[in-house]
């Protein structure tokens, strides 16, 4: 039994090797099949989208620009929860960053996506064919199918988590150019009852704080991202490119951000944005934050399936808080998120 369980955790892991260093051409992707990753954006990142990391330094930028990871005022520790779709699933998230040397940083977060009290009735179908009575052999007796005639015995019906895990790491690379650039290695783990899977991706970034304009490239999924799982079946998904800018504004003891975020999503075609045929989709996100003196933000986004988004930021010395509402055709989500110093709060106790 043990050898069985060490080899369905060994196969996914050779062929995930193999997949990531095979040429990357006539490659079918995947669609709306890793999107996992989005639900940990927390309330800013939701919020702002790649402009998020423009706008803010903190733990939290392991996924949106790693080159800002470090928070001038040591609030580094971050915390995350959210609740999607009226309560149909969770997503929850713990950061921090290390420093390595004098001028470079590690950030590590740790995620779990989970959808709870899914039922599961595969112990729990009377396989007894179309005629409903065990032992005649009839049509669909026993092949492992729902067929019509037959029940299901709702006493052996069971309820299970669907969870996702995912692990980021994130690094300043070295500066191009002008450009100070960074990389994030993703790993993800899905346990889908029958199934599991595990998945690795990396993103490159590009980040630039010019005089009037700040902006940040991002190439996500590099060379793609896979996800091998244990029945053999692989999944592949494309690259995605963004591109995010800001026009900082102050005025007395206000600032204006201003922001666009461009997502270009290479040979995928979705019900949102512009799609340009077997080249792929193209989706523009507009946003704008309005900051008091660095102590209160108030924020809003729109992308075209939901709608205006609204956040709040509130910053105190110690502590930084975030929130944003989200609605969709599926419900309304609320996103939470806290930053705080660990190092104090060890030093207190």
């Amino acid at each position: 039994m043990k050898r069985a369980k060490n080899k369905k955790v060994i196969i996914p892991i050779v062929i995930l090797l193999v997949m990531m260093i095979r040429p990357n051409f006539a490659i079918e992707y995947k669609s709306y099949g890793n999107e996992m990753k989005e639900l940990i954006n927390g309330p800013g990142g939701e919020l702002y989208y790649g402009v998020f990391g423009l706008l803010q330094s903190g733990s939290e930028n392991v996924n949106w620009n790693p080159l800002r990871m470090q928070n001038e005022s040591g609030n580094n520790f971050y915390l995350y929860h959210s609740i999607w779709f009226d309560n149909n699933l969770t997503a929850s998230s713990v950061a921090n960053t290390f420093n390595l040397s004098k001028d470079r940083n590690l950030g590590v977060m740790v995620s779990r996506i989970a959808v709870e009290s899914v039922p599961d009735s595969r112990n729990a179908l009377m396989d007894f064919g179309e005629d409903g009575i065990p032992g005649t052999n009839d049509t669909g007796e026993g092949n492992g199918k729902f067929d019509s005639g037959e029940r299901i015995n709702y006493d052996n019906v069971t309820f299970k988590s669907l969870s996702n895990y995912i692990v980021n790491f994130g690094l300043p690379f070295r500066k191009i150019l002008s450009y100070e650039t960074g990389i994030t290695m993703n790993f993800y783990y899905s346990n889908l009852i029958s199934e599991n899977g595990i998945g690795i991706s990396f993103d490159f970034f590009a980040y630039k704080e010019g005089k009037h304009l700040h902006s940040l490239y991002k190439i996500q999924n590099l060379p793609s991202a896979t996800t091998v799982y244990t029945n053999g079946e692989v999944g592949l998904y494309p690259p995605i490119i963004s591109g995010n800018w800001i026009l900082p504004i102050d005025l007395m003891d206000f600032n204006i951000n201003p922001g666009i975020s461009t997502v270009f999503i290479i040979s995928e075609n979705r019900e949102y944005g512009m799609n340009l045929s077997d080249v792929g989709n193209i989706e523009i996100i507009p946003s704008i934050q309005i900051g008091y003196k660095k102590l209160f933000n108030l924020g809003f986004g729109y992308r075209e399936y939901c709608g205006i988004m609204v956040g709040t930021e509130i910053n105190f010395k110690s502590l930084n808080l975030q929130y944003t509402l989200k609605n969709s055709d599926l419900g309304l989500s609320h996103l939470v998120a806290i930053k705080f110093s660990l190092l104090s709060l060890l030093k207190d106790n």
